[in-house]
């Protein structure tokens, strides 16, 4: 007896010593753990050392610098009809280029040359955009990771303070990312150009107030879709906003009873057998594959939310989604008549900037006179940091497929704990 309670202790010690070693590997690390880091150690691994040294090329303050080179680029031809921006894998714009489309994309996992926070990239990006035919499209889905609920501990957005805590550095970073492609739509919409910003259903982009003023004043449309539609292996919910015709197109409702897509809003009644959607406490697991768990404490009533590392690969686009979209596109340009854009001036960016409150420091003739003398590879050469940023942000999906719930970019904002703020 006394050799298997011997042999039974060293079994409960072997077991304690392997799940220690597998909570040092973090398999399932917090989403918190996935996606953040401090300031101090994300400039330290990039080497910048100044705290207090300019980071990112803000494009709202070179706005005379923009337009200066948009005038020297007039004669550029416009033959492409998509830029794919934040692709990632680029399948939206395989899409297109597959049946012989000119298209184009960028993203910064594919170097600091096509990261918009730096001026080298926010340059490329505007040169795939000057490249766009009238009635183009440019399509993007700026990183949501720090606009989501999940990760409210970190980022504090709400309707009293959209800007978030701008004292956590990849906070500040999400902003001017939204920022600069503020510009870059502004500019798409003035040269006749379709746009369309593609965000998780629970994020809260669409409220940071230069988005805001933005879609006020261009009178965009916002769908609601879900990307299963379209052979996503999650429900995950999603917003679709911007300026094109067929934007409607994309709307989908889920049937909860029936498990199926519509176009149009049903009613739905509970049916038979029919089993109630995921309570607190579920692990959302799928082909294997963990995604993340909801955690309720009963004692402080809030909801604590996990997320793994298969949760940024949702943020994928399928191959099904994009040609839906090439679809949609086609049916546009063949049967809707393209925007009246003959002859676009320096007077008419400068008019929808300060529709949204970005005022030029020069007027036009003082900008037409500046892109005589301009030189972007000198001002690119002045980009002192900036071009030690790295491929900072984490891609990472934070949708909680809750097709029940009634859209509120703050949804649970003062009972979701996402993570521990950095």
């Amino acid at each position: 007896m006394q050799h298997w309670q011997a042999m039974l202790v060293k079994l409960v010690l072997l077991l304690s010593i392997v799940s220690a070693d597998a909570g040092k590997k973090g398999r399932h690390r917090k989403h918190s753990d996935i996606q953040l880091v401090s300031d101090d150690e994300f400039r330290s691994s990039l080497g910048i050392t100044n705290l207090d040294a300019p980071t990112f090329f803000d494009a709202t303050q070179h706005l005379d610098v923009i337009l200066a080179y948009i005038h020297q680029q007039r004669n550029v031809a416009r033959n492409h009809v998509l830029v794919d921006a934040f692709g990632g894998a680029g399948h939206l714009q395989h899409a297109f280029t597959s049946v012989g489309y000119l298209a184009s994309g960028f993203d910064a996992s594919h170097g600091l040359h096509e990261n918009i926070l730096t001026r080298r990239g926010f340059f490329h990006a505007l040169d795939l955009i000057l490249a766009l035919m009238v009635g183009g499209l440019l399509f993007g889905g700026p990183p949501c990771s720090l606009f989501v609920y999940l990760s409210y501990a970190v980022h504090l957005r709400s309707r009293q303070n959209r800007y978030g805590n701008t004292s956590n550095f990849l906070v500040r970073a999400a902003n001017m990312i939204v920022q600069n492609w503020i510009v870059l739509l502004v500019i798409c919409h003035v040269r006749g150009c379709y746009d369309i910003t593609e965000q998780p259903s629970t994020t809260a982009m669409f409220e940071y107030p230069l988005f805001a003023l933005r879609r006020i004043c261009v009178g965009s449309q916002q769908v609601q879709t879900y990307m299963k539609a379209w052979a996503h292996e999650l429900l995950k919910r999603t917003l679709l906003d911007g300026c094109f015709l067929l934007l409607s197109k994309f709307t989908r409702f889920y049937n909860l009873a029936t498990q199926e897509f519509t176009t149009t809003k049903v009613t739905v009644t509970k049916a038979v057998g029919f089993s109630s959607p995921p309570k607190f406490g579920k692990t959302k697991v799928l082909k294997g594959k963990v995604y993340y768990k909801n955690n309720y404490d009963k004692k402080t009533k809030k909801t604590k939310v996990t997320g793994f590392p298969d949760l940024g690969l949702t943020a994928i686009y399928t191959p099904e989604f994009c040609r839906y979209v090439l679809t949609v596109f086609e049916e546009c340009i063949a049967t809707v008549d393209l925007p009246n854009v003959t002859d676009v001036r320096i007077s008419d960016y400068i008019r929808d900037f300060n529709n949204i409150g970005l005022h030029c420091v020069l007027n036009e003739s003082s900008i037409m006179h500046l892109a005589c003398n301009f030189n972007l590879q000198a001002f690119l050469k002045g980009e002192l940091v900036q071009t030690r940023i790295g491929q900072f942000f984490d891609r990472a999906q934070s949708d909680m497929d809750t097709p029940h719930a009634t859209f509120d970019p703050y949804m649970d904002v003062g009972t979701a704990v996402g993570a521990q703020s950095a």
